[in-house]
C-alpha cells in the first residue's frame, strides 16, 4: 500500500474514533460492555481474549446493545473490466481500523455492487461502488480501460478513502495508462503494447509482472475468522488479451480472458473484474466483486470450543456452526479434549450460485439449488469446500455467447455437490436449465429464438422451473426460485417476478445473525429467483424473496426513471435480473452460494 495509507484522516478523527485508521488490527476493542446483532457470526480466541465478529457481504444494519468499542475491515466493492482486450477493475478501498467508540443503536451497512464491464467500445468498466458503515463511506475500485476512443485509459478511485485504479486496455499506439489508486489502493497496469490491456491494481499492490497485467495482489485481514485463519481481499483484474489472458491478483481479482468476457470478481471481497478478450470477437469485460464490512469486539467469555475448523464458527441453541461464504476446507479437530468423536451426524445446507439474468429485455436467472440434509461423519476428515458463484449477467441479446449464463457448483467434500441457477433466455438463445443430480432453478424465457411461445429453463431436485414468454412483446418472465416457478412473461410489456425462495432450517436461524432476506413469513429466505426485464416503458418484475435481483426498464420520459437490473443478492444464491434494452444494459449476475454445517457443540 502507499505510503499515505498509513496517515490518520482528519474525516475519522472529527467522527471521535481512537486509534485512526490503518496498521494492524491488534488494539483490541474495549468490552465486555456489549453485544450486537447482524451479519454472519464468528467467535473466536486471539490471544487468550475471546471475540466475535459479524461479517456483512450485503446490506443491513449492526445493532449494538451497551456501548463499547469495535475494530473493523471496510472493502470497498471492486471496478469492472474493459472491452475487447481490456484492463482489469481496481480493487475495492481496503480500510482497517481500530477503537471506535459505539453506542447503542442501529450502525447501517450498505454494500453497493461492484462495477459493470465494459461491453462495448464506447465504454470502460465502471467503478465500483461504495460501502458504508455508519458514517464511514469507503470508495470502490476503478473501471478498466476499453479498446475505444478514449476509452482506452484505466479508471481512478478518488479520494478521499479512494480503492485501486483500473488497468489500461490495448490499442495501436500505446502506452494507455492505468488508472491511479487513492488512499487505500494502488494503481492500476499501463499497457505497454498491443493486444493485451493492464491489471487492475489490488490493495497489496500495483499490478504485477509480466509487463503490468496480472492483477495486484490484495490484502490479508485475520479480523474476520481469527489470528489462524487469515483472508484475503480486495485483489485486482487480470488483462484480457489475444493470448492468454492473465490471472486476477489474489482476494477475489477476476481473471482476463482470450475469447470470451472477462472473469468477474469475487462478491464479499471486493475484487475489481477481469479484462474482456479480444481475439476475436470481442468481449465484455467482467463485473467487480462487492465489498464486505467486518466488525469486531471483545465478549466476556468464549461462547463454546469446536470440534472442527473451517469458516466462519458460531454457537447457537446447543449446536456449532460453521458457515462458508468463501471456499475453504472442513475439517475435524483429531486430538485433545475437543477431538471429533468417532461419528457424529452433521446437519447442512447447501446453496449453488445463482443463473445470470440475460440481456435486451431478458428472463431473470433461476436461483442456485438449496439442499438440506444430514449425514453421519467419522474423524479424522477434511472436506474441501467450493461456494459457487453466481453466473454472470447477458447482455446484446440477439448474440447467443452473451446470455445469462448458469451458477457455479458448490461442493461440501464428498458429500454432496449442487447445482447452480439457470441463465435466463434472451431472443437468440433458450432460459437455461439447471440439471439434475442436484439441480436447483431455471432461468426465465424471452422470445427464443425470435419468436413465442419459450420455455422456461426447468428446474432439478433442488428447484423450479422459469416462467414461460407467451405474450408477443412481453417482458422477460421470471427465473425459478428455491420454493415456487418464476412467473411468465406477463402482457402489457411487464417483466414477470423471480419464483420465492424458501427459509432457512431452524438450526441455522440464529437470532444475532442475519443471513438470507425477508419475506412473506419473516427473515431468512434464501434462492430466490431473478425478475424479468420489461420491454418498452413499463414494469420490471422483482426478484423473488431470498435474494432475487430486480429486472431493468428504461427511462420513459414522465414515468420513472431508468432501472438497472441489480444482481442476485451474495451468498444467497438468488437469480439475478433481466436487463433492459435501449442502451443494452446488462441482466443482473446471480449471487454466490453458501454453504451451512451444523452439529452438537
Amino acid at each position: 500500500m502507499k505510503e499515505q495509507h498509513k496517515k490518520e484522516s482528519p474525516i475519522l478523527g472529527m467522527l471521535g474514533m481512537g486509534g485512526g485508521i490503518g496498521g494492524n488490527l491488534t488494539g483490541g476493542p474495549t468490552g465486555p460492555s456489549m453485544l450486537a446483532t447482524g451479519g454472519i457470526i464468528s467467535d473466536y480466541v486471539d490471544s487468550g481474549t475471546a471475540y466475535r465478529s459479524h461479517i456483512f457481504t450485503t446490506s443491513g444494519a449492526f445493532v449494538v446493545t451497551g456501548t463499547g468499542t469495535v475494530d473493523y475491515l471496510i472493502v470497498g466493492s471492486g471496478g469492472g473490466g474493459g472491452f475487447d482486450r481490456g484492463g482489469g477493475g481496481g480493487a475495492g478501498a481496503f480500510v482497517p481500523g481500530t477503537n471506535l467508540a459505539v453506542t447503542e443503536q442501529p450502525y447501517t451497512i450498505t454494500i453497493n455492487p461492484g462495477g459493470l464491464g465494459g461491453e462495448e467500445a464506447a465504454r470502460q468498466g465502471t467503478d465500483g461502488g461504495t460501502v458504508t458503515f455508519g458514517p464511514i463511506t469507503v470508495k470502490g475500485g476503478g473501471g478498466g480501460g476499453s479498446n475505444g476512443t478514449d476509452k482506452r485509459i484505466g479508471r481512478d478511485s478518488a479520494d478521499p478513502f479512494g480503492g485501486s485504479g483500473g488497468g489500461g486496455a490495448q490499442g495501436l499506439t500505446p502506452p494507455f495508462a492505468g488508472g491511479s489508486g487513492g488512499t487505500y489502493g494502488n494503481d492500476g497496469g499501463t499497457n505497454p503494447t498491443t493486444y493485451w490491456g493492464g491489471g487492475g491494481g489490488g490493495a497489496g499492490g500495483t499490478a504485477q509482472p509480466p509487463s503490468a497485467r496480472v492483477g495486484g495482489p490484495g490484502s490479508p485481514s485475520t479480523l474476520a475468522y481469527g489470528p489462524t485463519n487469515a483472508q484475503l481481499y480486495a485483489g485486482g483484474g487480470g488483462a484480457g488479451g489475444d493470448s492468454p489472458g492473465f490471472a486476477g491478483g489474489p482476494g477475489g481479482g477476476g481473471d482476463g480472458k482470450v475469447n470470451e468476457s472477462g472473469k468477474d470478481g469475487r462478491q464479499g471481497l471486493g475484487g475489481g473484474g477481469g479484462g474482456g478478450g479480444g481475439s476475436p470477437p470481442s468481449r465484455a469485460g467482467g463485473n467487480g466483486g462487492s465489498g464486505t464490512v467486518v466488525i469486531r469486539y471483545q465478549l466476556g467469555s468464549s461462547s463454546g470450543t469446536a470440534r472442527a475448523t473451517g469458516g466462519a464458527i458460531s454457537f447457537y441453541n446447543g449446536k456449532t456452526i460453521h458457515t462458508f461464504t468463501q471456499p475453504g476446507t472442513f475439517a475435524s479437530v483429531n486430538s485433545g479434549p475437543n477431538a471429533w468423536q468417532a461419528s457424529t451426524t452433521v446437519e447442512y445446507l447447501v446453496i449453488g450460485g445463482g443463473g445470470g439474468g440475460a440481456g435486451q429485455w431478458g428472463g431473470g436467472g433461476g436461483a442456485g439449488a438449496v439442499a438440506p440434509g444430514s449425514t453421519p461423519i467419522s474423524g479424522p476428515f477434511s472436506h474441501s469446500v467450493t461456494i459457487g458463484a453466481g453466473g454472470r449477467g447477458g447482455y446484446l441479446g440477439n448474440d447467443p455467447a452473451n446470455q445469462g449464463e448458469n451458477g457455479d457448483d458448490t461442493v461440501f467434500g464428498s458429500i454432496i455437490t449442487v447445482k447452480g441457477g439457470g441463465g435466463g433466455g434472451g431472443e437468440a438463445v433458450a432460459a437455461k436449465d439447471s440439471s439434475n443430480p442436484n439441480g436447483g432453478s431455471g432461468g426465465g424465457a424471452q422470445r427464443a429464438p425470435g419468436g413465442s411461445p419459450s420455455n422456461g429453463g426447468t428446474g432439478g431436485t433442488y428447484g423450479n422451473p422459469g416462467g414461460e414468454y407467451t405474450h408477443g412483446n412481453a417482458g422477460g418472465a421470471g427465473g425459478g426460485g428455491a420454493g415456487a416457478a418464476g412467473s411468465d412473461g406477463p402482457p402489457l410489456r411487464h417483466g414477470g417476478p423471480g419464483g420465492i425462495g424458501v427459509q432457512l432450517p431452524t438450526t441455522f436461524r440464529d437470532t444475532n445473525s442475519s443471513i438470507g432476506t425477508p419475506g412473506p413469513a419473516g427473515a431468512y429466505y434464501v434462492g430466490g429467483g431473478g425478475g424479468g426485464a420489461a420491454y418498452s416503458n413499463n414494469n420490471p418484475g422483482s426478484g423473488g424473496a431470498g435474494g432475487g435481483g430486480t429486472g431493468g426498464a428504461p427511462a420513459p420520459a414522465a414515468t420513472h426513471p431508468e432501472q438497472v437490473a441489480t444482481p442476485g443478492v451474495a451468498n444467497t444464491g438468488g437469480g439475478g435480473g433481466g436487463g433492459q434494452f435501449s442502451p443494452n444494459e446488462k441482466g443482473g449476475n446471480g449471487g454466490s452460494g453458501l454453504l451451512l454445517i451444523a452439529y452438537p457443540t
